[in-house]
């Protein structure tokens, strides 16, 4: 069983955590060198006094006869008075003088590795000490230490070191929220989309980014979004539409096909009442074979481009096509007339057209009375070739305009009237044509077409085709 994914860090929660990190590293690496150089410096000063108090007492020494000064302590800038500590060792490191050891000072062994005039560190019981050695110049045999307690000193480090961690705390974390609440407001329009980009995945079609993306550069991408689910949701109810329409009119073909059957087989018959129920099944049976034939093309319409394009003179074409309806309609029921100039030629593919004007002109029969005309003509511009399909029938009522190319559309007029076809054609026909980048539509007939129904085919033409195919 697969694992479901961990789920990671937002992009907002990975900004705030990087800039929260930089400010970290850059606000403590410079507090924390800002904290070494005050402490060297202040060592520094220490060390100067130190070192000059040293001096000061082996002179004193040296004229009262080893004595230290009353003065009770060392002032040292920005470190305060710090209370003194001396011993004087003789030749064989015994101590002749002392002052504010409260105990014995460290024997002189220990101070045999330290270097005369430069301070050190060491301890005495516990307690830090800064210290430094001379020699007394008037006994240079006899050593002097100075020192003073680093307590203080250790302590306003310490103090300055709290101060400084809490700053950089202080500081991540209102960069932290001040970041956190920037990115925020300025992926409140990401933040949508992702959210309305799940909720389609989840199915519901109703959702929209609208104005939640405030952005102007996430406006766009937002508004497309929205365009793009609005046309998801007309896909999907258009092919729910057409699943019920489908299902719908192979039910009809189906549901009499079965009763013929039962009929012809519920009691024993002649030869002639077989043959009859026979022949209504085949016609049962040849509508839904039509109407299959006529979905498989609406699908292969709207999928993979099928078959290559082609030089198509659409006279001829249209000739060849209106000699087939003529054959497989009544004899005389209507008058064809073809007026396409020799010079509309297309790119397209042959067999796809030669559907489309069949389609049309199959549709022009069926709305016309016995004995009227079809007619079509043409129009050629520099881009496209404009066919023109006319009939002298009664038309179509303005309140069918919109769906007539809708599939398995009938108009209310003519649903009752004719029974033939399942309402396909008009959208095979239009669906064709938009492959082949043009455009079908209903127009008011112009002079040179009839007064009836009248469908334009705009094609492109062969010299813009070849055009666009050299650029």
């Amino acid at each position: 069983m697969p694992r479901k994914p961990k789920d990671g860090m937002s992009f907002r929660q990975r900004i705030v955590a990087l800039v929260c990190l930089v400010t970290l590293l850059v606000m403590g690496g410079a507090f924390a060198g800002v904290g070494r150089l005050f402490v060297r410096s202040q060592l520094q000063r220490l060390d100067a006094a130190l070192l000059s108090l040293a001096h000061e007492e082996a002179t004193h020494l040296s004229s009262t006869g080893f004595t230290f000064s009353p003065e009770p302590s060392l002032d040292v800038d920005d470190t305060g008075p710090l209370l003194k500590h001396g011993a004087v060792y003789d030749d064989h490191g015994k101590v002749i003088a002392l002052v504010h050891f409260d105990a014995a000072p460290p024997p002189s062994a220990a101070l045999a590795s330290s270097k005369l005039g430069k301070p050190f560190d060491f301890e005495l019981r516990g307690e830090p000490l800064r210290g430094v050695v001379i020699s007394i110049p008037a006994h240079p045999s006899k050593r002097l230490l100075m020192a003073v307690t680093l307590k203080d000193m250790q302590g306003d480090e310490a103090l300055i070191r709290r101060s400084m961690a809490l700053a950089v705390l202080v500081a991540v974390i209102w960069v932290g929220g001040l970041v956190s609440y920037i990115v925020g407001r300025y992926t409140r329009g990401h933040r949508a989309i992702a959210e309305v980009a799940r909720r389609v995945s989840d199915g519901d079609l109703s959702v929209r980014v609208g104005h939640a993306a405030h952005d102007p550069e996430v406006q766009p991408v937002a508004a497309d979004i929205d365009h793009m689910v609005e046309r998801l949701q007309v896909l999907v109810s258009s092919q729910q539409q057409f699943i019920a329409h489908a299902a719908h009119e192979l039910r009809s073909p189906l549901t009499a096909l079965y009763g013929e059957l039962q009929l012809a087989l519920r009691k024993p018959r002649s030869a002639e009442e077989y043959r009859e129920a026979l022949q209504e099944s085949l016609d049962s049976a040849r509508r839904l074979r039509d109407l299959a034939e006529s979905l498989l093309a609406l699908a292969r319409l709207g999928g993979a481009e099928v078959g290559v394009p082609t030089r198509v003179a659409l006279g001829p074409l249209v000739d060849h096509v209106m000699a087939q309806v003529a054959r497989l309609s009544q004899p005389g029921r209507v008058v064809f007339e073809n007026h396409i100039a020799g010079d509309a030629e297309t790119i397209a593919r042959e067999t796809d057209l030669e559907r489309l004007f069949r389609n049309l002109l199959e549709n022009a029969t069926r709305h016309t009375p016995k004995g009227s005309r079809v007619r079509a003509r043409s129009h050629v511009d520099a881009s496209f070739i404009y066919l023109t399909i006319s009939d002298e029938g009664p038309g179509v009522r303005a309140e069918d305009h919109d769906r007539i190319f809708e599939p398995f559309y009938r108009a209310a007029a003519t649903r009752a009237v004719i029974q033939e076809g399942a309402g396909l054609g008009l959208a095979i026909s239009k669906e064709i044509v938009r492959v082949h980048r043009g455009e079908l539509s209903l127009v008011s007939p112009e002079p040179g077409d009839l007064a009836g129904a009248c469908f334009r085919v705009a094609l492109p033409n062969l010299a813009s085709v070849e055009r666009r195919s050299i650029a």
